[in-house]
C-alpha cells in the first residue's frame, strides 16, 4: 500500500488525489476487516452486528456509502445522508439540503498522516458542489483525533451537546469559502 510521506501535510508536496468509489456488497469483507481494527471498534462499536448494518447501509438509497482510495488503494469509508432524515436534534436547525457525513480510516498504517483531513475536505467539497448548502459531522467529544482532523479539514464548531442516544457530541459544520 502506498503511504504518503508526512511532508505533504506542510504543503511541500501536492496533496494526494482521492477517489470516492461507490460501495457495493463486494466491499463488505474488506469493510468487516477494517471494522475489527482497534481504532474503528473504539468509535464504531464491536463488529458483532456490522455485517447486517453494512448490508443495510449499502442497500439504503438514503445513504451514499463510498470507499476512499488513494493511489488505487482503498483505506477508508465515508458516507453521507440528508441531515434531516434521521432525528438528530443537533442537526434540526440546519438548512434544507444539508448533508451529514461519517467516516473512518480502516487501514491503521494510514492513521496520523493527514489523510483524514484531506479526504474529508475533498468529499465535503464534492457534496457542496452537488448542491448541498453545507456538510455536518458530529464526533463524540472524546474522539480528539477525529475532531482535530475535522477542524484541519475546515469543519467548525465546538459546542458539546447530547445526541439522541445521550452521548456527548460536537456538531461541526463545513462550508466552502464562497458559500459562507
Amino acid at each position: 500500500m502506498t503511504v504518503w510521506p508526512r511532508r505533504w501535510k506542510d504543503n511541500t508536496m501536492p496533496a494526494p488525489d482521492y477517489r470516492f468509489v461507490q460501495a457495493t456488497p463486494d466491499h463488505i469483507p474488506m469493510l468487516l476487516d477494517w471494522m475489527k481494527t482497534p481504532d474503528v471498534q473504539r468509535w464504531w462499536g464491536a463488529p458483532s452486528d456490522h455485517l447486517r448494518v453494512l448490508q443495510s447501509d449499502i442497500a439504503n438509497p438514503v445513504l451514499d456509502v463510498r470507499i476512499v482510495e488513494v493511489g488505487a488503494e482503498p483505506f477508508a469509508l465515508v458516507q453521507d445522508y440528508d441531515a434531516h432524515h434521521w432525528p438528530k436534534p443537533h442537526f434540526a436547525s440546519l438548512p434544507d439540503g444539508s448533508r451529514a457525513i461519517a467516516a473512518f480510516i480502516g487501514v491503521p498504517e494510514m492513521l496520523g498522516k493527514g489523510h483524514g483531513r484531506q479526504f474529508l475536505a475533498a468529499r465535503a467539497d464534492e457534496i457542496i458542489e452537488a448542491g448541498a448548502p453545507l456538510v455536518a459531522i458530529d464526533p463524540v467529544d472524546e474522539n480528539k483525533r477525529a475532531i482535530r482532523a475535522y477542524r484541519a479539514a475546515g469543519f467548525f464548531g465546538d459546542a458539546i451537546v447530547t445526541d439522541e442516544d445521550g452521548i456527548p457530541v460536537i456538531p461541526m459544520i463545513y462550508k466552502k469559502e464562497s458559500s459562507q
